[in-house]
Order: C-alpha cells, then sequence, then structure tokens
C-alpha cells in the first residue's frame, strides 16, 4: 500500500495545489518512483488511499499498468490517518504480509531485499521497518534499535524486550512490512499505525525488526525539502 492521502499543508501554495506524491521531482511525480521499485520488486499489486486532490491522483496513475502494476484505490472521505487508512482499505489486501511506503519518499531502497529480510527473519517477527541514521532526533523521533537490528523503543518509549548490545536512534523513513496481527490492532478511524499498532505490540513483548537504508532518500515534505530532493 502507497499512502497518498495527507493534506500537503506543509508544502504551502504548491500542496495546496495538488496533492505531495505529484509534486514534480525533475517531471517525474513522487510517487511513480515507488510504483517503479513496487514493479521492479515483483510487488504488482498496489493499494492507494486518497483524500487530498485524491482525483488527480487517480487520473495520473490510471490503473497503474503503464507502470507494471495493477492500482487499486480506497477513497477516505474524512482522513484516516496512517493506522485507519491501512484498517479501511484491508478488505483490498490479499492475506499475508503487507508492504506499506509514504507516497512523498524517493529513495533508492532494495524493496527486494526489505520483503527478502523479513521472510528470513524468526518466525515471531511482527514487522520489518526501514529506518536510516537520524539527522535531527527533535524532528523526527526516533525508533531504538540494539546491535541485532531489534527494535526495542519508539518514541522515546522502550518495549517490554531486552536489547542487545549497545542501542541508537534511527529515524523511520516511512516504508514498513506489517504481518496481519499488526493489522489486526488497527480500526477505521483517525489513528497513527504506531500509536495504535506498534507501540502497543511493544508493550506486549513483540518482535520488531528494523532494515537499514545506507543510499539516497528524501520525503519531500516541505519546500526545502522538496527543493533539496529535484536538486539531488
Amino acid at each position: 500500500m502507497i499512502l497518498a492521502a495527507g493534506r500537503s499543508t506543509r508544502l504551502g501554495a504548491l500542496g495546496a495545489a495538488r496533492p505531495k506524491p505529484l509534486v514534480p521531482i525533475c517531471g517525474y511525480p513522487a510517487i511513480t518512483f515507488s510504483l517503479t521499485q513496487c514493479a521492479a520488486a515483483g510487488l504488482h499489486r498496489v493499494v492507494i488511499n486518497l483524500h487530498h486532490h485524491g482525483e488527480q491522483i487517480r487520473q495520473e496513475l490510471g490503473d497503474g499498468s503503464r507502470f507494471g502494476v495493477s492500482i487499486a484505490y480506497s477513497d477516505e472521505t474524512e482522513l484516516l490517518g496512517t493506522g485507519g487508512g491501512l484498517a479501511k482499505a484491508r478488505s483490498l489486501f490479499t492475506p499475508g504480509p503487507l508492504l506499506v511506503i509514504n507516497g512523498k519518499v524517493v529513495s533508492d531502497l532494495p524493496l527486494a531485499a526489505v520483503v527478502a529480510a523479513h521472510k528470513g527473519a524468526p518466525k515471531s517477527t511482527q514487522a520489518t521497518l526501514v529506518v536510516r541514521p537520524n539527522p535531527d532526533p527533535v524532528k523526527f523521533a526516533p525508533i531504538s534499535v540494539d546491535e541485532n537490528g531489534r527494535i526495542v523503543g519508539m518514541r522515546g518509549r522502550r518495549g517490554d524486550v531486552t536489547a542487545f548490545g549497545k542501542v541508537t536512534d534511527q529515524m523511520f523513513v516511512g516504508v514498513h512490512i506489517l504481518n496481519p496481527s499488526l493489522l489486526d490492532r488497527l480500526t477505521p478511524v483517525e489513528s497513527d499505525v504506531i500509536d495504535q499498532a506498534y507501540l502497543p505490540a511493544l508493550a506486549d513483548g513483540a518482535r520488531l525488526q528494523s532494515f537499514s537504508l545506507s543510499g539516497y532518500f528524501e520525503e519531500h515534505s516541505t519546500p526545502l525539502r522538496y527543493l533539496a530532493g529535484n536538486l539531488a
């Protein structure tokens, strides 16, 4: 699922005119980078949620065949956030783990490697979150990771787990794989997936793992970041 329903308010006039996933990065709408990455990784069924200027996204992407995928849309009359949006769209998912991508993100992340890491994780693993070094812990809430790559805390709250070795604070990049056990914690009301699913799971001692992104990443939330993405 690609999340594309945000209001885009931090982009000012540009965000008022179009949804953030459609802002052009060197001429290509931001969301199309994720679509082509999905196709390259063999992930051909994509769900996209819509709210702010959703008709523009539907018109631009169509059925997805131009990008090598098949797209289904989940319309949100009221914005439901990252947690409620997943819950509302769940009937469109096939059984099994779900890969989620933030539609404003452009990176060189190898999605096939993320999928392989999740499949190869211990059977008790409920999710794999992609992280990178945190450039600004004040702006980006930390994800605490131990030396084995296990997530032991989020947003300054530690889970009921024992860390192995040194713990470092990382930045969540908005790409993750969730098992159905986590989707079961979500309801179709406005909510945040970390607050509604991940933090309660950590408190219960659930095993969540990280996948480190070492390459390019930009998320285009503000005019300065949008400029940086185009210049890069």
